[in-house]
This record gives C-alpha cells, sequence and structure tokens, in this order.
C-alpha cells in the first residue's frame, strides 16, 4: 500500500534515491535484498485507476497490490460504510456544512482567497474563468451533463424546487430586484457598438448550436411546451394567460387602461419598458430628464375634452416616446387594441405638435440618445418638434 505522498511523481524520478519500477520488476526478488528500505523507492501503476504512482520500499515489503492509497482508500469506506469519502457520511456532510457557512459568515474564507489570489472569488481569475468557459461549453461535458439528469431526475426535481422556492421567498424580493436593475442598467451604460456585438455573438452562437437564433422555434422547446401546456410556447398557452387574468384583478395597478403591463422604477411608473429605460438613460447620464405626470395639454374631439399627459419633460421641453405600432403608413396615429377610437388617437398626435412636443419613435430612439448626449445637459434643451 502506498505511502502518504509529498512529493510528485516527477520530483521523485529527478531525486538522487534508488527507484525500484514495480511494472517491471518483483520487489521481493533477492538483488535488492540489500537496498536502503527508508531511502528506496517504489513506483508503479495503479489497477485501478491507471494512475503512475510512488511509495516507500519498507511499507512495500509490508503490504503491496499495485493499488493506490487512494483508491485503497475508496475500497475500504465503500466496504465498511457504502461512501468513498468520509466527507460524504451524513454525520461529516453536516459538520463540514456548519463548518463552512461559520466561516463564510465571518468572512474568512472570502479573506483566505483575498491573501492568496487577490480577488474574492477563484471564479474571478482570467485562468480559470478561461478553463471553466471551455470545459463547460465542451460536447463531452454536455453529454456527460445530460446523462446524469436522466439517470437522476430526482436531483433535476429537487433543484428546480429549491430554485422556485427561493424567488417565491419575500426575503429574496429585494436581492432579485437590485440584481435586475444592476443587469438593466449595465445594458444600459454600453454602446450601440457593444450592444449590437453582444447580439451578433448570441445569434452566431445559437445559429452554430441550433440552426436559429430565436430559442422558441427548437423543436425541443416546442415539444416541451406541448407537453407542459398544450401550447408551442409558454406565453401562448391557456396557463399564461390564465395567470395573468389573475393578476390584472389582484394587480389593477401595475397595468394601463388596455391591460397591458406597466414598468416601475423609482416608484415612478412607465407605460412601457422602453420608455422605463430611455428614463434611467438619461438619469445615468446626468441629463435633466423628468417622468410627467402633472403637466398636460387639453384637446377636444366631439366636443369631449381630453388631456394629453406627455411622456417627459427635458429641460424646458417635453417629449413623448411612441412605438412604431401606433403609427399608420399615412403617417397618423392609431390605437391599435380599439381601432374605433384612431380618431381620437390622432387628434393627441395634432395635439402634441401644435404644442412642438418632441415625437421620437422607438427606430430612432437610439440616434436621439446620442443627440442628447452631445448636448449641454445643464442648458435647456431646444429639442425641436417631430
Amino acid at each position: 500500500m502506498s505511502g502518504k505522498i509529498k512529493l510528485t511523481f516527477d520530483e521523485i524520478l529527478n531525486s538522487n534515491r534508488k527507484i525500484i519500477d514495480a511494472d517491471i520488476y518483483d520487489i521481493y526478488d533477492e538483488k535488492f535484498k540489500n537496498y536502503n528500505k527508508r531511502k528506496t523507492v517504489i513506483i508503479y501503476t495503479c489497477v485501478k485507476c491507471n494512475k503512475k504512482v510512488w511509495t516507500s520500499f519498507e511499507k512495500a515489503l509490508k503490504k503491496f497490490n499495485h493499488i493506490c492509497i487512494g483508491c485503497n482508500t475508496k475500497s475500504t469506506l465503500n466496504t465498511k460504510y457504502g461512501v468513498e469519502s468520509i466527507s460524504q457520511l451524513p454525520k461529516n456532510r453536516e459538520n463540514l456544512r456548519k463548518l463552512m457557512k461559520e466561516k463564510n459568515e465571518k468572512g474568512i474564507m472570502k479573506q483566505g482567497v483575498i491573501n492568496k489570489f487577490g480577488v474574492d472569488n477563484v471564479f474571478k481569475l482570467p485562468n480559470v474563468r478561461a478553463k471553466n468557459k471551455m470545459v463547460l461549453s465542451s460536447d463531452e461535458h454536455k453529454e456527460k451533463m445530460k446523462l446524469f439528469y436522466q439517470n437522476h431526475p430526482e436531483i433535476r426535481e429537487s433543484m428546480s424546487i429549491q430554485i422556485k422556492a427561493w424567488y417565491a421567498d419575500e426575503n429574496n424580493k429585494d436581492i432579485i430586484k437590485n440584481k435586475n436593475l444592476h443587469i438593466r442598467n449595465s445594458n444600459l451604460a454600453r454602446s450601440d457598438e457593444e450592444k449590437q456585438e453582444s447580439i451578433n455573438k448570441r445569434n452566431k452562437t445559437m445559429m452554430n448550436l441550433y440552426g436559429t437564433t430565436n430559442p422558441t422555434k427548437l423543436q425541443s422547446s416546442i415539444k416541451t411546451c406541448l407537453r407542459k401546456y398544450n401550447s408551442p410556447t409558454y406565453f401562448g398557452s391557456e396557463q399564461h394567460k390564465e395567470i395573468m387574468k389573475n393578476d390584472r384583478i389582484e394587480h389593477p395597478e401595475k397595468y394601463n387602461q388596455h391591460g397591458k403591463q406597466k414598468y416601475k422604477y423609482n416608484d415612478l411608473n412607465f407605460d412601457s419598458k422602453c420608455e422605463m429605460d430611455f428614463y434611467i438613460f438619461c438619469k445615468i447620464n446626468n441629463i435633466p430628464c423628468e417622468r410627467n405626470s402633472t403637466e398636460f395639454f387639453t384637446f377636444t374631439v366631439n366636443d369631449k375634452d381630453y388631456r394629453y399627459f406627455p411622456d417627459f419633460k427635458i429641460g424646458d421641453c417635453f417629449m413623448e416616446i411612441k412605438g412604431n405600432q401606433f403609427v399608420k403608413e399615412d403617417g397618423t396615429w392609431q390605437n391599435i387594441y380599439n381601432h374605433d377610437e384612431d380618431y381620437i388617437y390622432e387628434a393627441k398626435h395634432q395635439c402634441a405638435l401644435l404644442h412642438n412636443v418632441k415625437i421620437v419613435y422607438y427606430d430612432n430612439l437610439d440616434k436621439f440618445k446620442s443627440q442628447l448626449l452631445s448636448s449641454n445637459p445643464h442648458n435647456s434643451l431646444n429639442l425641436g418638434s417631430e
């Protein structure tokens, strides 16, 4: 049986010690009788793990079976306790978990990593990140994990339950909110070139792996959704529609008059994600933008007065962000939820033009952001009308 290895196999080969290769010679041969038992080492190949290892001549003479200490320990533990490592014993696992938790709470582990590597997490090291990425993206690893979950469906189910429970826990709401906000702010801070590069990279990966840039068109995704929801996509399923219907009833403040979900940021409500992202963009770049909810213009249609609240006020100018779906081919506005009210939307359009409201359509929003960045944000911005 091999002893505790203090030197590597290569270091042993380069040392001045006498070496007997047990794969070639019989260590009990008479010609080795006068060898110094403490200074002579035996090298051999483990018959279980096929690794080249070494042990002292003295220990080998007591018991030698061409099995390394690691495999021998695993075999003994498996025979006695049914595990391959003492850390897998329930009692030891619990004690180790408590110890790791205590060290983590005190910051001992984190500080140790900082002292040794200069970062608080080894996965932030460039070489570790590169190696991890290479391993995780390999076909071998993907196939291995696929087979693992096929053989252990209870583990996948357990993970799914834990993840859902974590997201449902009220104590984690702020963590989720801050994380999503950080991601959103990081994305908004990127340049248009960086965003496009990221999109191109994602599309290229999707095409190489799956032959499509839309994951909902994957046959595996469609098959799963049909099995679970009786619909090719989850968002088109009756379950999702029922969930959204109940949510509108229980939380009407989250939706606009058309039943579409509002977006919230810093206690401000926005009718679309596009509006919210624009507001965050302005705050990040110190552009004096205010969410308008108090100042309005009045217009009249069929003897009935309507109030029009522009979306934002930048400096002394009002601004409106409009999705291209609200514009007809002739340039007039339409109510995509009820075309019988198209004339009211067009009247609001004319009201905006009359009061020099800057109307920015979604297709031109990035260009408008660039104009804002090149302007002096501390002066009144002459945005002009549409």
